[in-house]
């Protein structure tokens, strides 16, 4: 009995020690942050933890241990217009991307309810922060005294990188605003050079003061923004080498790509009907939750009608409305399409995407070929990535016919290789030794055994720039070499 009573000591003392209050911020208003973020918060809450998570989304139903600060009002009609950026250069639309969250930074720091959060005497052990474009957020680490954990949507890039310390050389690491791969060539790598100095000078010139000033204004006491990255403990990264290219990475960065993906579920009935009874196959197309096929210009509209009239295949297309004129008969609609159960139907033949990087991540789970139209930000990348893997075509936009989007079909379907290299990348992406959500809260309660794991950080942290990019020893090496031809110089004059 007395064995019993120590054993049983210890297993609670255990479990309390690694149950932890932990905040998450999550402002991002899209239904695939959305998923992002409750795939992680759901699993430490089940764990025991005590979660928090700033939110525009409420809870649909109530998750012991999980509890939401509810960012209520209207989304931002910005998020409603991003199709407008199609038509826009690469960095008028990187500025308008990032204007978009300043203003919505600052819009989630100044909400009631997060006010009386911030005001209150709550303490946490971990801060979660969702890092895109916000660094003013991080204010709620030092606020708050806990770890600092990022949690980044997209891979790992120049919005990454350079805040951490990781070499991110333009050289073979493409810039988000780029299109490119890691594969380029001479101009391809000075067009890259170009944005990835136009991206760190925008940054460092107006974006991080200006989130300095945010941060300062609801933080009075805190430290600059260089500072709270030097002390980041860990960053959790949707990312994985199949669907995006490999890179650097520092012992604090995890890569848990796909980590949101669910085994597929049972499909409404008459879906289910529809895609068992195409003996030809679908072809399914969605934009997206962000970007709407709704806002299709009118004559791109009649083009997509044109191409799927033309197949013999059945279309499943999300549309946002209730109804669209001039459907083809071979076409269904429907306002919302459970993405992940579909893409696991076996009579899906060509995913028709925007090529946002969830979307292309399911595609690749569940082993489907796809067809990428990519309208801003890493969609570029992520279709140009999956078209050098020989599992993907591409159509610009702008460029978007029937005639091309028929072909590029047809090719698809006909051509062995897609599907091929679509279902042998399928399995490297599913070959993990633990589920990567598991390998998310290991990595996170690593943080809490190890008090912030500050064994992990980099030194590059506490360089300034030109400490960093070995500035200052170019120029000793310049003075010594000028110094010493002209010494020779004189020598041999004399």
């Amino acid at each position: 009995m007395y064995y019993l009573h120590v054993f049983l000591i210890i297993v609670i003392s255990n479990s309390v020690a690694y149950c932890a209050r932990i905040l998450g911020i999550n402002p991002v208003h899209t239904f695939s942050h959305r998923q992002l973020a409750s795939a992680i918060y759901e699993e430490l809450a089940a764990k025991g933890h005590d979660v928090t998570v700033i939110s525009p989304f409420p809870q649909n139903e109530k998750i012991k241990n999980l509890r939401t600060v509810l960012l209520t009002g209207p989304r931002d009609e910005a998020l409603d217009r991003m199709m407008d950026l199609a038509n826009l250069s690469e960095l008028y639309s990187m500025i308008q991307i990032e204007s978009l969250f300043l203003n919505l930074t600052e819009t989630t720091l100044k909400h009631p309810n997060v006010q009386r959060l911030i005001k209150s005497n709550e303490k946490f052990d971990i801060i979660m922060v969702e890092r895109l474009h916000n660094e003013a957020h991080l204010g709620f680490c030092h606020h708050f005294q806990g770890y600092c954990i990022l949690t980044a949507p997209m891979p790992m890039t120049r919005w990454i990188n350079g805040h951490l310390g990781n070499p991110g050389p333009p050289s073979y690491v493409a810039d988000p605003a780029s299109h490119l791969t890691s594969k380029m060539n001479f101009w391809q790598r000075v067009h890259n050079t170009f944005l990835y100095i136009m991206g760190q000078l925008v940054f460092h010139t107006y974006l991080l003061p200006t989130h300095n000033s945010i941060m300062q204004k609801y933080f009075p006491n805190s430290p600059t923004i260089y500072e709270i990255y030097s002390n980041v403990s860990l960053i959790l990264i949707n990312s994985h080498p199949i669907t995006y290219m490999p890179s650097p990475s520092l012992p604090i960065m995890i890569q848990i790509g796909g980590y949101y993906i669910k085994p597929p579920k049972q499909l409404p009935e008459e879906l289910r009907k529809y895609l068992d009874k195409a003996q030809e196959g679908v072809i399914y197309f969605s934009m997206g939750s962000n970007l709407k096929s709704t806002e299709f210009k009118v004559e791109k509209l009649k083009e997509f009608l044109k191409a799927f009239s033309q197949l013999p295949q059945k279309v499943l297309w999300k549309w946002e409305n209730q109804s669209l004129d001039n459907l083809p008969t071979n076409v269904k609609i429907y306002k919302f399409i459970p993405q992940n159960d579909v893409l696991a139907h076996p009579n899906v033949k060509v995913f028709v995407t925007h090529a946002g990087l969830l979307s292309s991540m399911e595609a690749v789970y569940h082993g489907v070929p796809l067809i990428g139209i990519p309208i801003y930000s890493d969609q570029f990348t992520n279709v140009a990535y999956a078209v050098e893997n020989n599992r993907a075509l591409t159509i610009p936009y702008v460029d978007l016919t029937a005639e091309k989007l028929v072909r590029a079909i047809e090719d698809i379907i006909h051509n062995p290789m897609y599907k091929k290299n679509a279902r042998a990348q399928s399995k490297i992406f599913r070959d993990h030794p633990i589920k990567p959500v598991d390998k998310a809260v290991y990595w996170i309660e690593y943080v809490l055994r190890h008090r912030g794991a500050p064994h992990l950080q980099s030194s590059g942290l506490n360089l300034s720039w030109y400490q960093y990019w070995c500035v200052d020893i170019t120029i000793v090496i310049f003075v010594i070499s000028v110094g010493t031809m002209v010494f020779c110089c004189k020598i041999l004059r004399v």
